[in-house]
């Protein structure tokens, strides 16, 4: 096998904590660091959020937490979670 292989870099599904997201990264190889950079992300900012030293309430480290699956993107709204047959009101 050739060392060639190219890493696809993706965001995290949502919702994770910072052990599911740190153990993701394990779990399918992937370098905190080359994925931070793919996102444009400091190294600094996701080692941070993956420790729970960071929340991400602002700035890049809320986009990062976004793409870690640690917080929901605000442009995409999730569906609640409800049980069969309960009706929702807007």
């Amino acid at each position: 096998m050739n060392g060639n292989h190219e890493t696809v870099f993706t965001r995290l599904p949502y919702p994770q904590t910072p052990e599911t997201a740190a153990a993701w990264f394990w779990a399918n190889g992937v370098c905190v660091t080359r994925w931070a950079r793919h996102f444009s992300f400091a190294r600094q900012t996701v080692a941070d959020l993956l420790r729970g030293q960071l929340k991400g309430n602002w700035g890049a480290s809320h986009k990062a937490a976004i793409a870690l699956g640690l917080k929901p993107d605000p442009g995409h709204p999730r569906i609640p979670d409800v049980e069969p047959g309960v009706v929702l009101n807007y």
